[in-house]
């Protein structure tokens, strides 16, 4: 074998570059393809160690990637001079044709050849096409629809300028002599050279090459009906650039070119559907090294193939790169949330005939459809195509995209590196809001997501907090009656990833006349039990007010705030939906008739009832209260033995519910208790009690020695009042003395032992 492949990524949608590296390097390719998709490539290379006279090979390849040995199709010597910038062919009868330029060392000329052949590896005796005194040089050949051959090609000393010719031929074998290619010229300083030619599938001619305007080298195409009137030269490519290449493939122009422009000298293309307008330029290849004098081809697949020179594998030598689809977003440990723009390039030579499926997997092995209609939309394709990952689990994953041409059967696949999937959490959902007159409590349904970590509460467009994940309401308060606010609310996770969707919901609070009313002095019997709460005077009702209550959601608490009395509010969870449902509370300066005080200091008295097509549904109720600290410093209450009672009408007393702290400012404390009912009820508090201080006996100190003294400490309990103490019987007295003076002389003897 005379070559290895080596393989490099460049431009996004085109396919590793491969090197056709060989001992002999190469330079000028040329590029076509056979009626199998074999990839056939001739270049000019040198012998190492021959004579310095470059010869012409060839190679060919199944897929672009492992090519056969090179093959000297051409053998130039110091008798016949150079050889160089060859150009390739293969016409309908499958005969491969070349020609190229030879200058002869004893000439100061340079001359156009062509060989033939039938198999692209063995070839005819050279033919001479253009031979005589000139610079000819830049050929490039073509068959026309007709069968006619033609070769366009610069010439240097023919006119006043550098200027482009062509030579026609029925056969290949007789040529016609060199005619000026027929075109306006839009300036007398215009310098034509490296012509492309070629014809597209509808006979039209067309013709790219470099032309010099001042200091510019522009990219120039024109086009004929017939070969012989050409239209004024379209200026495509403006600035200094060189080696243009044009090709029709399926509807779609490609024009190549190279340039320095980004400081290197790289390989460019735009495309047309109509040779007239083009694309911006798009950069084909990347590598700092320079890549320049490229040559396309399209196979039957609608695949663009691009042959071009590189040094970047140390000398010069032939690459080869071809169109496919690219997935360039997500990069490699990217880490993915929410909803994506996956990103891929595709460049088609038949892309109207091509669509894009999009897959993702964990284990490359078991793929799941995203999108399998994809449409392209141009020959060079840039999407974005959405992918909402908050169905998928977080881990790591692969996606995979396929470019499917429906003409040809042909697919392309790309998969992209490793990146991970770490979701936000869902938003939070059936957000609700019951509005009292300067109040509005909002109630929601937190998600699923095991990481839910909690929800950011705006009020207004201004940050309120952040609350945990078992919170699921918050309480707006000190608004003003008949005012809108709008709350906003997004959920992030354990590790801090929030979800950007806001989830938003404005409610206006009541104006006074319509929200607080006298409350209904008749009487429900509701499923958690509801007492008639019968004799209340109007003349007692201190502050009343009726919330009305929808429930749509089962499966959370209901909250329903008041602003008018004792009670903040009442936490509902029922067992069926319901709507436009009643829920009074009236504070009450006394008691019902027939019913009596509860034993403990009362703050307050309450009536709370709701509407019958409510109480037969609640299986729990909370009802949260507040209470003055001024009313607890006064009475001297202990904070904790506050607590909602509620009167029992079967047993005519007072049911001190349990009742629990929940938090306080500097001039309330807001409690909060679950209830078996409604009916009246009374805050009540006990008073702190007072503690007595319960008197130790001293320890003795211990006998330090034997001779040590022994003192007696006792503690004496004053009994009565010292008057009192003075009328002790006398016996009492001398008994102790007895008792004492015996007790000395015990502990005397035993100290002699």
């Amino acid at each position: 074998m005379f070559f290895s492949s080596l393989v490099e990524a460049d431009a996004p949608g085109w396919g590793d570059i491969t090197v056709i590296l060989n001992p002999y390097g190469g330079v000028s390719p040329t590029i076509i393809h056979d009626k199998n998709n074999t990839v056939w490539v001739a270049r000019r290379a040198w012998v190492p160690g021959g004579d310095v006279y470059a010869d012409i090979w060839i190679s060919n390849s199944s897929d672009g990637m492992n090519w056969s040995s090179p093959v000297m199709i051409v053998n130039c010597t110091a008798s016949t001079g150079a050889c160089d910038m060859p150009s390739l062919m293969r016409d309908p009868m499958n005969t491969y044709w070349l020609v190229y330029v030879n200058s002869p060392n004893s000439t100061n000329k340079q001359d156009l050849w062509i060989e033939n052949s039938s198999n692209g590896i063995n070839w005819s005796v050279p033919i001479p096409v253009v031979v005589g005194s000139k610079y000819d040089l830049y050929p490039s050949l073509m068959q026309n629809s007709t069968g006619a051959y033609w070769i366009a090609f610069e010439s240097q000393n023919r006119g006043a300028d550098n200027d482009i010719y062509y030579v026609t031929s029925q056969d290949g074998l007789s040529w016609s002599s060199p005619q000026l290619l027929n075109y306006t010229v839009p300036s007398t300083t215009y310098w034509d050279y490296e012509p492309h030619i070629m014809q597209d599938h509808y006979g039209k001619y067309w013709l790219a090459w470099t032309c010099g305007i001042g200091s510019n080298d522009n990219i120039c195409v024109s086009n004929s009906s017939d070969g012989n009137i050409w239209s004024t030269p379209r200026e495509v490519i403006i600035g200094t650039h060189s080696h243009a290449s044009i090709l029709e493939g399926f509807g779609t122009y490609w024009l190549t070119w190279h340039d320095d422009s980004v400081g290197t000298v790289q390989i460019w293309f735009s495309t047309s559907t109509n040779g007239i307008n083009w694309s911006s330029p798009i950069q084909m290849t990347t590598h700092s090294s320079g890549n320049q004098n490229a040559r396309i081809a399209i196979d039957s697949n609608g695949t663009v193939w691009t042959a071009f020179e590189t040094a970047r594998w140390g000398q010069s030598n032939i690459s080869l790169t071809h169109s496919t689809v690219t997935l360039t977003s997500p990069n490699a440990s990217e880490i993915l949330s929410g909803t994506k723009n996956i990103s891929f390039v595709s460049i088609s030579g038949d892309y109207k005939n091509d669509s894009f499926s999009l897959y993702y997997s964990n284990d490359s092995t078991i793929w799941t459809l995203i999108n399998n209609s994809i449409p392209a939309d141009s020959a060079y394709t840039a999407k974005n195509q959405s992918w909402n990952t908050s169905n998928v689990s977080d881990g790591t994953y692969k996606l995979k995209i396929i470019r499917m041409n429906s003409r040809a059967g042909h697919t392309e696949t790309n998969i992209s590196p490793n990146f991970t999937i770490n979701n936000p959490p869902a938003s939070v959902s059936s957000l609700t809001s019951s509005a009292g007159t300067t109040s509005i409590n909002f109630t929601w349904t937190n998600p699923s997501n095991a990481d839910f970590n909690g929800t950011m509460v705006y009020l207004d467009g201004a940050f309120i907090a952040n609350v945990s994940n078992t919170t699921n309401y918050y309480l707006a308060s000190s608004l003003s009656a008949g005012t809108s606010h709008t709350l906003s609310l997004r959920t992030f996770d354990i590790a801090g990833n929030i979800n950007l969707t806001w989830v938003n919901l404005t409610a206006t609070t009541s104006s006074p006349t319509s929200t607080t009313a006298p409350a209904s002095s008749s009487s429900d019997s509701t499923g958690i039990t509801q007492s008639k709460s019968a004799g209340i005077q109007p003349s007692t009702v201190e502050a009343a007010s009726r919330q009305y209550v929808t429930v749509t959601d089962t499966s959370q608490p209901t909250v329903v705030t008041f602003d008018k009395t004792e009670v903040s509010a009442i936490e509902l969870k029922v067992t069926e939906a319901v709507s436009q449902a009643t829920v009074s509370v009236q504070s009450l300066s006394a008691l019902p008739s027939g019913v009596p005080p509860p034993s403990s200091p009362s703050y307050s008295y309450l009536s709370i009832s709701v509407a019958k097509s409510l109480g037969d549904k609640i299986l729990e109720a909370k009802v949260s209260f507040k209470v003055a600290k001024s009313w607890i410093t006064e009475n001297e209450i202990d904070t904790g033995m506050v607590a909602l009672n509620k009167y029992s009408e079967t047993s005519g007393s007072w049911i001190s519910i349990p009742t629990t702290k929940k938090s306080e400012s500097e001039t309330e404390i807001n409690y909060e208790a679950q209830t078996t009912g409604f009916s009246i009820f009374a805050i009540t508090g006990e008073k702190v009690k007072e503690t007595t201080a319960v008197p130790t006996t001293p320890t003795p100190s211990p006998v330090s020695t034997p001779e040590a003294t022994v003192t007696l400490t006792y503690t004496k309990t004053p009994v009565g009042t010292p008057a009192e103490a003075s009328k002790l019987p006398v016996f009492w007295i001398l008994f102790a003395i007895v008792v004492i003076l015996v007790a000395v002389y015990s502990i005397q003897r035993w100290l002699k032992l």
